[in-house]
């Protein structure tokens, strides 16, 4: 299988990448090279030609599967704009139920305490109201049995091995087995679209997925909110941008909500680390989260039309979609 393209077409065909490396991933290597007229391709041979064989690097390890959880391996503080506080701060109903699952006094107030702090970034950052129209609900199951068994009583036969946020019941269902780390982060990037839904229902994937994987990395301590970031993820889309895989910030804006889930797990990964990367930008500066801000209150009448997203952020964000890709990709560089 080959992948060639030239110079000016080549940002947006090496979105083609991933599919590539889904159908060779089990026992094949993926080779990059650029011949002498400046083509680049990526194939799962090395080029015949004695010239070309000699600039074919073999890539295979640095492009290995990532899952869309993000790992904070020695995470550290990335610096936010920070918007001044609403004059009303937020008050949250944030129910929990644990079925099978035992929870100390100590995690239940852990838990309330980040999920509070999450709806109070959306107020601050995304000019959420302080009066949510609903409660938080976090159902937490012990085991899969439990998990499943609630799935096909209230779903009937549409049940999921995830942890997810159900819109119709309005409830995170959460399976686990001990509380750990990854089972908080789980939590909040779950929590995240229960927030989302409450003021907007059928948003982008890119929006919704991206401020989700965000959130995984919130810390809430006395009323300040702390954000990490994902080094694995960090240096893999430093990775993409200097293989020159990173696709235009356009051709993954374009890509529709029905295509996350019909897609191979490596894709469906890449496309979470991108979504990440970007809200993680954007919050960054004051024009970034204005934009975002923005563009989420566009989001409320959101129809998933072709180049809608790209629109509203082309209008949204100073300079365009242009500027924000420049400023992504420098953001991206100086990160990883």
């Amino acid at each position: 299988m080959w992948l060639t393209c030239p110079k000016f077409v080549r940002a947006a065909l090496l979105l083609s990448l991933p599919l590539l490396l889904t159908f060779a991933a089990a026992n094949a290597q993926i080779y990059r090279w650029v011949d002498a007229n400046g083509v680049t391709h990526f194939s799962e041979e090395k080029p015949t030609n004695a010239q070309d064989k000699a600039k074919a690097q073999d890539i295979s390890d640095k492009l290995k599967d990532v899952g869309n959880l993000i790992t904070f391996v020695d995470p550290g503080p990335i610096d936010y704009y920070k918007p001044k506080r609403s004059q009303r701060d937020a008050t949250v109903d944030i129910r929990i139920e644990n079925i099978g699952y035992t929870m100390t006094k100590a995690q239940r107030r852990h838990i309330d305490e980040q999920v509070r702090g999450l709806y109070k970034a959306y107020v601050r950052w995304f000019d959420w109201s302080v009066e949510p129209t609903h409660p938080v609900t976090l159902k937490i199951f012990g085991s899969y049995e439990l998990f499943e068994q609630y799935q096909i009583e209230h779903r009937g036969r549409f049940i999921t091995n995830r942890s997810h946020y159900s819109p119709y019941h309005r409830e995170v269902l959460m399976l686990a087995t001990e509380f750990a780390d990854t089972t908080l982060q789980t939590l909040l990037h779950e929590t995240s679209h229960a927030v989302m839904d409450m003021q907007v229902r059928g948003t982008s994937k890119w929006l919704n997925e991206g401020i989700a994987g965000m959130f995984e990395g919130l810390i809430y301590e006395r009323g300040e909110i702390k954000m990490l970031y994902a080094g694995a993820w960090s240096e893999r889309m430093n990775l993409k941008l200097k293989e020159g895989s990173l696709a235009p910030l356009e051709t993954y804006l374009n890509i529709p909500n029905r295509q996350w889930g019909a897609e191979s797990s490596r894709v469906e990964s890449t496309y979470y680390m991108v979504a990440w990367s970007l809200m993680r930008y954007m919050i960054t500066t004051e024009q970034g989260m204005r934009a975002l801000a923005l563009t989420l209150q566009q989001q409320r009448f959101y129809n998933e039309e072709p180049g809608e997203l790209v629109k509203t952020l082309n209008d949204a964000y100073p300079g365009g979609i242009q500027q924000l890709e420049k400023d992504w990709r420098r953001w991206i560089a100086a990160i990883g």
